[in-house]
Parts: C-alpha cells; sequence; structure tokens
C-alpha cells in the first residue's frame, strides 16, 4: 500500500522495484528519466512513455500510435472490471474470500474475452498481432500501466 500524497511516479515506481525483466507503458506523469534509468540498470524494466509536447525529442508517429493502442486497450478492460464486473467493492470478510473473489471476476473477464474473439474471429479476418506490429528488440513479458 502507497500512502494517499504520494505521486503515481513514486507508487509505480515502489511497485515495479519488485520485478524484473518486463516492459511497461506509462502515462505522461511517469516521465522521469532517472527513475526510468534506475529501473532499468536495477531490475531491467524498461519505461516506455510518451514525451510532453513541449520536450524537444518526440517518438515516431508509429510509435505514438501503438501506444495509444495498447493504453486504450488497458483503459477499456480496467474500465469493464469496474463497471461490468463492480471490482471495486468488496463484500468479503478475509483475504481468502477477496482471494475467490477476484478470480472469480478475472476469470469471468477472459471467458467473455475468449469468446468475444472467437465470435469476431469467424466473422471476419482476425487482427494483426501485438508482435507484428512492434519492432522492440525484446519481445515484452509483461504490460502494466501506470
Amino acid at each position: 500500500m502507497t500512502p494517499a500524497n504520494a505521486t503515481d511516479l513514486e507508487a509505480g515506481f515502489e511497485m515495479l522495484s519488485e520485478h524484473t525483466d518486463l516492459e511497461v507503458i506509462g502515462d505522461k506523469a511517469s516521465i522521469s528519466a532517472a527513475k526510468a534509468a534506475e529501473l532499468w540498470e536495477q531490475n531491467r524494466i524498461r519505461l516506455r512513455t510518451l514525451s510532453r509536447s513541449n520536450q524537444k525529442t518526440q517518438p515516431s508517429p508509429v510509435y505514438q500510435h501503438i501506444h495509444h493502442t495498447i493504453r486504450q486497450l488497458i483503459e477499456t478492460v480496467n474500465g469493464q472490471l469496474s463497471d461490468q464486473f463492480a471490482i471495486e467493492k468488496n463484500y468479503a470478510h478475509t483475504f481468502w474470500g477477496l482471494c475467490t473473489r477476484l478470480i472469480s471476476k478475472l476469470t469471468n473477464l477472459c471467458v467473455v474475452a475468449q469468446r468475444r474473439y472467437h465470435t469476431d474471429r469467424s466473422k471476419k479476418k482476425p487482427p494483426q498481432s501485438f508482435d507484428e506490429s512492434l519492432s522492440f528488440s525484446a519481445k515484452p513479458q509483461t504490460l502494466l500501466s501506470l
């Protein structure tokens, strides 16, 4: 748990420092060259953010498009978890009850997504895969959003 007065960057840095070998997509609040360098040196975590409009170096339009697409997917999943599955509401009395409720809601989300994917796939051509659209040197192990 992080204190209420901590910034998103501080909370994300604390959470990510426990992991290794990740590609993490952050919003513009996560821009910090020092923190990104520290994450890379200590944990081999690559923090990918878009530059602010007033910064000198700007990423390519292709990278911006991929970044926005991934962020939109993450925000959609988060929205579905909060709206359709009421993930914020917790009526559990024990830690194991909480775990059981979260696992059942996440499993339900995965089943619905898989069903939609197969339904859409039978109707039209499958979408281009994430791996084909990126040209990173290493494939990301996990994508997280800060």
